[in-house]
């Protein structure tokens, strides 16, 4: 087995020098950086307008801007959105949020009005950060965003670890059904010969059971293949 599992980790790695020095990966995986972070809030504001938001950020001025901070104050708090509201906010000990957003200078809400409008073509991390808290962005901050690999589910797994567990939950269920259905046969076939009923009791035949890593490459290299065909089929 451990055979089996060498060779097709050596033909991956193969593959994988392959392709390593086409432009394979940057154009049909493109690498997340900050720039693609503030395309992507851009677009999302563009597509929604600001989604449950609407009232709020369809047509931003300074004082819908903090309107719609004194909404979501109290009612948006996903991880690390209070200290993107330090950051911009700069909150002071001691007193009620809701005061200082009251009381927050209304120019500075000047640049992230600018950039929703299109009228500028970046604005400042602080600004984008809130600009992704009140649009409820996800995957944000940009620290976040920049290791996201899929889907977050409630319980922290991505979609491929969730998959995944799953499958090797299955597998240990069917070996412990598999164990306990076992001895009920030898018990219901007292006729049988010692060899006979060995047989039944707990010697199967040899099978191939290949690791769940292995399968994962496995898989990962089909779909890696099948993305390489795809992309170089239409250049």
């Amino acid at each position: 087995m451990w055979a089996i599992e060498h060779l097709w980790f050596q033909r991956f790695q193969l593959f994988l020098e392959n392709i390593e020095d086409s432009n394979f990966f940057t154009e049909i995986m493109p690498i997340k950086t900050r720039e693609t972070y503030k395309d992507e809030i851009l677009r999302a504001y563009k597509n929604e307008q600001g989604g449950s938001m609407r009232g709020y950020l369809s047509r931003p001025t300074r004082r819908q801007i903090r309107e719609a901070c004194l909404w979501l104050l109290d009612k948006r708090k996903a991880p690390y959105d209070e200290t993107t509201l330090n950051r911009f906010f700069q909150f002071e000990e001691g007193r009620k949020h809701i005061f200082q957003v009251q009381e927050f200078k209304a120019d500075k809400f000047v640049p992230i009005v600018k950039f929703l409008k299109g009228e500028t073509k970046d604005t400042s991390d602080e600004n984008l950060e809130l600009i992704s808290w009140l649009l409820d962005f996800k995957p944000r901050p940009l620290q976040i965003y920049l290791n996201h690999e899929g889907y977050i589910d409630k319980t922290g797994l991505n979609a491929f670890e969730i998959s995944a567990s799953t499958l090797n939950n299955k597998i240990i269920d069917k070996k412990i059904l598999h164990k306990k259905r076992q001895p009920r046969q030898a018990k219901n076939n007292k006729h049988l010969t010692e060899k006979e009923g060995g047989r039944m009791m707990g010697k199967p035949k040899r099978r191939w059971c290949f690791s769940l890593k292995f399968k994962v490459a496995l898989r990962t290299v089909l779909i890696v293949q099948f993305l390489y065909q795809l992309f170089y089929s239409t250049h």
